[in-house]
């Protein structure tokens, strides 16, 4: 029996790889019985790829059998695909998320054989053997559903045939379940035992990644953190093994404690907490708690230890109005996070809150992915406000590295953080511009009602911070100049790396990373041996002309301020000029070549 299981994932990254697919194929592989008699590809594609192209793919390689994981982002891609496979003698099913919240609906649209809900493995298996065995399975009921015994699971990174060359990253399950019942969630209506993976099977899974090659893990439990003894054990581990993988990881703020966030600073990692609000009237609605004073402790506790550290947020939630969720994002600036992530409330199938759909007076989308439009106390206007918000928080927060100069600039300016944003987007709208990129936000800062030397210095804070970013999101290339000798580098030709950035700035980035705001006294600035308060910065540092580099060096962002000849050596390199060496001595621009090689500034063109 051929078998395709196929995944359509959102784009070419390091979260796509096909875990669910990954987790069936490995329950057949360690069935020799079944294995013998099975072979089971797994496809890939996204949602970019043509959907004819896969439907021809799976069509002419004969498969008997084929498997959609369907989650809200491709759920109308394979609506389309089942549809146009149908009377091609191919048994279709399907099981992910939608189909556990849904399954007669899927099963009817789709007009599959039949689906699978929860947990997949042990009912994917013995499916594939009554088939073997001659049987329908759909004479007994067309949606199959037995829970997976959790000793029985067997590890998707083995007898599975990864090809890991093909993959950046990978999600990677230490636990399944949740202790918790947010309304908003799958989890909300599933049991709150959490089903946690004997510590040898993740001894072997971690060395089998660490083998791969791959530079980014996505921890997938819920709450990494719930059981702290467990957790600081794993961290322990990553610890111990001395890894450079990026480890991306949810937590619960709440219940960290200063060992804990002491392990987290020892190891490459961002955490991802779920604020979603900081009102307890609104997250009473959604069966959430708050304790200010605790997330405020540990939040600043993640800052002081350098922990990097994200926050979610979501409007259209119950109970939320416009002014209740504007102070919820004032609320999670204030803790600094170096990302906030802002998403409009989904209705999802199978949640409590789609239970609930019409008591709470929700006007949503039908299709995925059930996005909210309205409610009783946030109305059509109020959601595009906070939509409006949630831009100007990606381009003027996350993209433009925000976390080390937002809190500066405001600290000048007598605005609330969200009134500041909306204010950054109203500007845009009114001049006609776009409110993308580093050029936007440069001209609404200089276009502040602020004088003109401390625009200077909020401009040079704001360009430094937005090019570390954008190196730290650029990445790093591999360093590799054993084979180029000292004596030929003039004779080479060479590419900027992706993580290097080049920048002019009126003053010393030194100073410009002193800058603390202009609220700091020197009792709350005692972290900082020499912090500038940023209303005085300009009256203590003389401006000039700076040429900077920003470079990204396994991971770690660098900047050095460079004389002129070598930054226009850099640009020149930087605009393809195909002999970009100045009259400076050759002995002292092979130097500078082995430097810039050597530190994953430039590299040799192939």
């Amino acid at each position: 029996m051929k078998i395709a299981l196929i995944s359509i994932h959102v784009q070419k990254d390091s979260h796509a790889f096909p875990l669910a697919c990954l987790y069936l194929k490995s329950a057949i592989s360690h069935t020799k019985k079944v294995e013998k008699r099975t072979n089971v590809d797994i496809l890939e594609y996204y949602l970019d790829t043509d959907i004819e192209t896969i439907v021809n793919d799976i069509s002419v390689k004969n498969y008997d059998m084929a498997g959609f994981s369907i989650y809200s982002w491709n759920k109308n891609m394979f609506r389309q695909i089942a549809l146009r496979l149908q009377n091609k003698h191919i048994i279709l099913f399907a099981g992910g998320p939608e189909v556990t919240a849904s399954s007669q609906e899927i099963l009817d649209e789709m007009q599959l054989d039949f689906v699978i809900r929860g947990d997949g493995e042990d009912a994917f298996l013995e499916t594939i053997q009554s088939f073997l065995d001659g049987k329908k399975v759909w004479e007994y009921g067309r949606i199959i559903e037995k829970k997976a015994l959790h000793e029985n699971l067997f590890s998707p990174f083995f007898k599975t045939g990864i090809s890991w060359e093909n993959y950046t990253g990978t999600l990677w399950e230490l636990s399944r379940g949740c202790p918790y019942k947010c309304s908003f969630c799958f989890e909300s209506k599933n049991e709150t035992s959490v089903r946690s993976f004997p510590f040898k099977r993740i001894e072997k899974e971690f060395k089998s990644i660490q083998k791969s090659g791959v530079s980014r893990v996505f921890v997938l439990d819920p709450t990494f953190n719930y059981d702290k003894k467990r957790a600081k054990k794993l961290l322990q581990l990553f610890i111990k093994s001395k890894t450079n993988i990026h480890f991306t990881i949810e937590i619960r703020v709440e219940l960290l404690d200063e060992e804990l966030i002491s392990l987290f600073s020892l190891i490459n990692c961002s955490l991802q907490a779920g604020l979603q609000s900081s009102d307890t009237y609104v997250l009473a609605h959604i069966n959430r708690t708050f304790d200010k004073e605790k997330y405020t402790k540990n939040a600043l506790l993640l800052n002081k230890n350098n922990v990097v550290f994200g926050l979610d947020l979501i409007y259209g939630l119950p109970g939320q109005n416009l002014d209740s969720f504007k102070d919820s994002l004032d609320y999670a600036l204030s803790v600094t996070p170096n990302h906030l992530d802002i998403f409009p409330l989904s209705l999802l199938k199978g949640t409590q809150l789609y239970d609930k759909r019409v008591e709470f007076g929700f006007n949503y989308d039908k299709e995925a992915p059930y996005t909210v439009f309205s409610t009783p106390s946030m109305n059509t206007a109020d959601m595009q406000k906070a939509t409006l918000l949630k831009k100007a928080v990606d381009i003027l927060y996350n993209q433009a590295g925000a976390v080390g100069w937002f809190a500066i600039v405001l600290s000048v300016i007598p605005l609330k953080p969200s009134d500041f944003l909306y204010n950054f987007i109203l500007f845009h709208e009114k001049t006609g511009r776009s409110a993308d990129g580093i050029d936007s936000i440069v001209l609404f800062i200089e276009n502040m009602n602020i004088e003109a030397d401390l625009k200077t210095v909020l401009v040079d804070l704001i360009r430094l911070h937005y090019s570390m970013k954008r190196s730290l999101l650029s990445g790093f290339s591999t360093i590799n100049i054993q084979k180029i000798k000292k004596n030929t580098l003039l004779k080479k030709q060479y590419d900027m790396c992706k993580g290097t950035e080049l920048l002019m700035l009126r003053y010393n980035p030194d100073n410009l990373c002193m800058i603390v705001p202009s609220t700091q006294t020197l009792e709350n600035a005692e972290a900082y041996e020499y912090s500038t308060p940023v209303h005085i910065f300009n009256k203590l540092n003389q401006s000039d002309m700076y040429y900077v580099i920003v470079y990204n060096c396994s991971g770690t962002i660098n900047y050095m301020v460079l004389d002129r000849e070598f930054f226009d050596i850099l640009k020149n390199i930087q605009s393809g000029v195909v002999s970009p060496f100045s009259n400076t001595p050759h002995d002292v621009i092979n130097d500078f070549l082995q430097f810039c090689l050597s530190s994953a500034i430039i590299t040799q063109r192939m």
